[in-house]
């Protein structure tokens, strides 16, 4: 599923309601600015979301699509706001290199100045593991990168420690992070009525 907003265009809402929702296999859900107005919002109601794993596309630059709720701004015109990702739901699994992320990508003539959309979540429980990651980042553009907001119950992050991620992909990190080159990092938001478990690195 995918919205893209144009120009300065300002992007509708791409809603998804479902009993279960799993993202699998470079699956996604993509909205991108491509210009100076809004990116369109994503929003997903689902009672168990699964997000995971990933396919290997050499006409891709990097040559991989990981599966994911994803809000981009692209391209060196791209100077508006990107859409927001709003999540609700029972149980939420990412896991294998799966994503909900928002960011700002370059193209051939650079990065964007514009910002990234944020994350909110609403969840019964949470679960991140084997290079899963929620993540807000402005690292490829000079904008601002968006800010993350989890309310759960609970959240579990497991990491991948003691095995390597498969080539071309090369990602190590597992959970929850916030990257910016110039502009402003996003703030990271967190709060469980119950616990928080971080293991295996």
């Amino acid at each position: 599923l995918g919205a893209q907003t144009l120009d300065d265009a300002q992007g509708g809402k791409l809603t998804v309601k479902a009993d279960t929702l799993q993202l699998l296999d470079g699956g996604r859900i993509v909205t991108v600015l491509w210009g100076s107005g809004q990116g369109a919002d994503v929003g997903v109601r689902a009672k168990n979301i699964l997000i995971s794993g990933y396919v290997l596309d050499p006409y891709l630059d990097p040559p991989y699509a990981l599966s994911g709720i994803d809000a981009r701004v692209f391209g060196s015109l791209a100077t508006g706001t990107g859409g927001n990702i709003n999540v609700s739901t029972d149980h939420l699994k990412i896991a294998d290199h799966g994503v909900i992320r928002t960011g700002l990508y370059a193209d051939a003539e650079g990065g964007p100045s514009g910002t990234a959309g944020d994350i909110t979540i609403g969840a019964g429980d949470v679960e991140i593991g084997s290079r899963g990651q929620i993540y807000a980042d402005s690292f490829r553009g000079t904008g601002d990168s968006g800010d993350i907001d989890i309310s759960a119950g609970s959240m579990r992050i497991v990491g991948a420690g003691s095995s390597a991620s498969p080539s071309p992909l090369g990602i190590e990190f597992t959970g929850l992070s916030t990257t910016t080159s110039v502009g402003r990092g996003g703030a990271i938001h967190v709060s469980l009525a119950g616990d928080l478990s971080l293991s295996d690195q």
